[in-house]
């Protein structure tokens, strides 16, 4: 068995597999295995290749939950790059405006940039605080351009006490401080 590195790795697999193997005699074969391999395993004759059986598909579902883990960690590694963001066009085109509103579809692409080069974390933020609308993530991703609420009121068209509102909701669904918005959001992209 070339998948276990040490006789240690071997005894853990065992340990959990054991009662799952005991629960599999106690039930159906087919709750364990699917219709496919419950046929494999009823053509096992003896209980050392029904055991050997039930340790293979076992392992094979810990190396797919280890690759699943793997994907993410890899996933959650890969660089925010803010760099290439703030020089998006798009960030070139909103930070070269003066007293002029955004359109929808900027409103769009503009998300769509961030989550591009930032690990899609706007994506996972809305996943993640279920309340906040796309306003707020539109919101937020001009915010982590340093632009400010009063620069920001403009972009939407809206009052500034209007964006300052906003914010004041949107800090109260993160969980945080009005003050600590910028921190909290320049943390997420070290």
């Amino acid at each position: 068995m070339k998948f276990f590195q040490s006789p240690v790795t071997l005894v853990k697999v065992l340990k959990e597999a054991f009662p799952l193997w005991r629960r599999v005699e106690k039930r159906s074969s087919a709750w364990a295995f699917g219709k496919e391999g419950e046929a494999a395993y009823q053509a096992a004759d003896t209980p050392e290749k029904k055991l050997q059986f039930f340790l293979a598909s076992h392992i094979k579902d810990l190396e797919c939950e280890m690759a699943d883990v793997n994907a993410k960690i890899k996933k959650d590694n890969s660089p925010c790059d803010m760099e290439a963001y703030c020089s998006s066009e798009i960030c070139g085109k909103i930070l070269s405006m003066e007293n002029q509103t955004l359109s929808q579809e900027d409103f769009v692409l503009l998300l769509d940039t961030a989550n591009k080069h930032l690990n899609n974390f706007f994506t996972e933020l809305a996943e993640q605080y279920q309340r906040l609308k796309k306003e707020d993530l539109y919101y937020l991703s001009l915010v982590i351009i340093d632009l400010s609420d009063k620069q920001i009121s403009s972009l939407f068209g809206v009052a500034y006490n209007s964006i300052r509102v906003r914010r004041n909701k949107i800090c109260e669904i993160l969980g945080i401080n009005v003050k600590k918005l910028n921190y909290f959001l320049s943390t997420k992209f070290k």
